[in-house]
């Protein structure tokens, strides 16, 4: 990531932040601290990745405080086609449109029973009421399953998958479905997210850069060229 910063002319300095060609990353330590007391961070589909507060205002919005409904980032795009007034096709997107409980209307976008579902690089889970089913890949887990209560458990620290068998069972069946729908590609329990991502990044930069590589490569074997005539006349030198 450093050597991509460097090569891509990032600036990542305090007082360019936010501005043109920054990038910040707090690292992986960091990410765990700011998300506690939730498990893991973005990237992954426990709820330190996946549960952030959305705060938003405007006109047709009620101003009612906290709301603790959730929404997924796919009701966004039909929340603000419906906020603007433009017409879409039901069932156009995954999400559906948040604006009933926004303006008041009503106090959740999804009742008890409702699910939904995210999927990231293996990393997947699905949401129905208070139940919660989570895979997180290698090497922050082990790509299996888990069910969680998440009313009495957010920390996600204890899997409840033996004592709820029908609600684990029906949930994954549910998953499997949304895979099929949205088109997932689903990666071996064995894969590495992070180590393919990574190999990707790296065959991308030697694709992109490779002649300035080239170039400086040249340029150092000119350097230690020019270093192995100095010594080899020195000792010829010294040695007369």
């Amino acid at each position: 990531i450093n050597a991509v910063k460097w090569l891509e002319g990032f600036d990542t300095s305090f007082k360019n932040l936010g501005l043109q060609k920054s990038l910040t990353a707090i690292g992986p330590e960091w990410a765990s601290v700011s998300s506690a007391p939730f498990n893991l961070y973005k990237f992954y589909g426990s709820e330190g990745g996946l549960r952030v507060p959305m705060i938003i205002a405007g006109p047709g919005i009620a101003a009612t405080g906290i709301k603790h409904a959730p929404v997924h980032v796919a009701d966004l795009a039909p929340t603000l086609l419906d906020a603007a007034g433009v017409p879409y096709t039901p069932g156009q997107f995954y999400g559906r449109s948040a604006l009933p409980m926004l303006s008041g209307v009503t106090e959740d976008t999804y009742a008890a029973n409702d699910s939904f579902a995210f999927e990231v690089s293996g990393n997947a889970a699905l949401y129905r009421g208070n139940w919660k089913i989570t895979r997180n890949t290698r090497p922050m887990s082990d790509a299996q399953w888990r069910l969680y209560d998440l009313s009495v458990d957010p920390g996600e620290t204890t899997d409840v998958s033996a004592q709820n068998p029908d609600v684990f069972q029906s949930m994954l069946a549910e998953y499997q479905s949304y895979s099929k729908k949205v088109g997932v590609f689903e990666v071996g329990p064995d894969d590495n997210a992070m180590q393919v991502l990574t190999s990707k990044l790296t065959s991308k930069v030697i694709h992109k850069y490779w002649p300035h590589m080239l170039g400086l490569l040249l340029v150092l074997l000119g350097v230690a060229y020019g270093l192995f005539r100095l010594v080899l006349f020195a000792r010829r030198r010294f040695a007369h």
